[in-house]
């Protein structure tokens, strides 16, 4: 009987040090919250946060920040590409139109050989060129090294893109959202751009973020439930 009641006395203690993994099924995904934001700012469209995001879809969305009309959200061309600035972009592909606006802005520049590799996928260190460019910010970077160094320099004194990834990872569309979201709370470089093409361009002038200059929102919590495109429930915007 002694040895039976030591037995389960030691198996009691054993059992405080084993850790029992516990699984839920709300585990949250990397930028989840964000990707919510940005469509319902209606700037993507069913994007899923765990997804593998591609070049392409990334400078759209991108445009969409910056420009206002700048094509469709996910494929289903409002506009066409006028010019056929990358060798292995056609004029008819689904993002030609936003891509290029991008090189025109000098927001891109493809590889030497001429090409976007547009279905490609995207690092971080890419993707923040991408956005330091977009937001003006191109010659603060290239001052102090270019790419990537000094793109990841100008990142950092705008305190934008503070992602737990590598240089190098490949981005997720969550990533990629949480990028996004900073990249509209950042004041961008007062930058006129010239498309020649016949769209709203990003204000220059003041010193608001582009979510107040473009989405008429100022201030918000959380996720948003409303600006001046769509809403779900009520919530102040600015005019």
């Amino acid at each position: 009987m002694k040895k039976v009641l030591s037995l389960i006395l030691l198996l009691t203690v054993l059992m405080q040090f084993i850790s029992v993994p516990v699984y839920s099924a709300d585990v949250a995904i990397v930028g989840e919250n964000e990707v919510e934001f940005i469509r319902k700012l209606d700037i993507v469209g069913n994007w899923e946060a765990s997804d593998i995001i591609t070049r392409a879809e990334f400078i759209n969305a991108v445009m969409r920040c910056i420009i206002k009309d700048s094509g469709s959200k996910d494929g289903g061309m409002t506009a066409t590409a006028q010019n056929n600035v990358f060798e292995d972009v056609p004029l008819d592909y689904w993002a030609a139109y936003n891509i290029e606006l991008a090189k025109a802005a000098d927001i891109i520049s493809g590889s030497e050989v001429g090409k976007f590799d547009p279905d490609g996928f995207l690092s971080y260190q890419a993707a923040l060129k991408i956005i330091i460019n977009a937001l003006g910010y191109k010659p603060l970077a290239e001052k102090n090294g270019g790419f990537p160094i000094g793109y990841i320099y100008a990142a950092n004194e705008i305190k934008l893109g503070f992602l737990s990834v590598s240089n190098n990872d490949i981005l997720t569309k969550g990533e990629a959202a949480i990028l996004i979201k900073d990249m509209l709370e950042t004041v961008p470089m007062k930058k006129e751009y010239n498309f020649n093409v016949n769209v709203s361009t990003m204000p220059n002038q003041g010193d608001d973020t582009l979510l107040n200059k473009m989405f008429s929102v100022r201030s918000f919590v959380g996720v948003v439930t409303a600006n001046k495109y769509s809403s779900t429930e009520s919530v102040a915007t600015q005019d």
